[in-house]
């Protein structure tokens, strides 16, 4: 069986291969999500609606709260070789989300309770995008290392923050890294 992590790269290379076509009307789907208002706001800050953690999730939130160096993150990378529509990967990514309830999961521990729960928050990710392609081979290795253990050591969704990080690393105009990071939380089999 699949990890999480794995569907989302296998549904975003599906995205990119069955509907490339549609990416303008696509692009105006997400542009046009309501803003939430001060009175959702205000409702979520006063009651948290969520599930338990599964067993398993339990088990790996108890290791990590007493296991020094364990890591909060799973995290891979994918080489894109070849030319790369940055907008056209974005939007996919954008769809693989929406559509996937888990990759946008977050653990908020309310005051009170041993455990975080699973709520489940609007679609989106952290997107960042980084040029090193005027950078010497070397450089651009650490670089890479820089950023996939600040992506390792954010405690992304445990504290409600959006969970799934995306950095998009350009080290060539047709060599890209992209780098996915998500709680070990989320990385149960599908």
């Amino acid at each position: 069986s699949l990890c999480n992590l794995c569907v989302l790269c296998v549904s975003v290379v599906d995205e990119f291969r069955v509907k490339p076509h549609h990416r303008d009307t696509e692009n105006t789907e997400v542009a046009q999500r309501n803003p939430r208002t001060q009175e959702q706001d205000m409702q979520q800050q006063t009651t948290t609606r969520g599930f338990r953690l599964s067993p398993q999730q339990k088990r790996l939130w108890s290791l990590q709260q007493h296991t020094a160096g364990l890591p909060d993150c799973a995290q891979c990378t994918v080489l894109i070789e070849g030319h790369l529509d940055t907008a056209l990967l974005r939007t996919a990514l954008q769809k693989v989300v929406e559509r996937h309830e888990v990759l946008s999961t977050t653990f908020p521990r309310p005051q009170g309770m041993n455990a975080p729960l699973q709520v489940i928050a609007e679609g989106r990710a952290i997107w960042d995008e980084y040029d090193l392609s005027g950078v010497e081979r070397l450089q651009q290795e650490a670089e890479i290392k820089l950023l996939f253990d600040a992506n390792d050591s954010a405690s992304a969704g445990l504290a409600g923050e959006l969970p799934l990080r995306l950095a998009l690393i350009k080290l060539a105009s047709e060599r890209h890294v992209l780098l996915i990071s998500m709680p070990a939380l989320c990385m149960f089999p599908a």
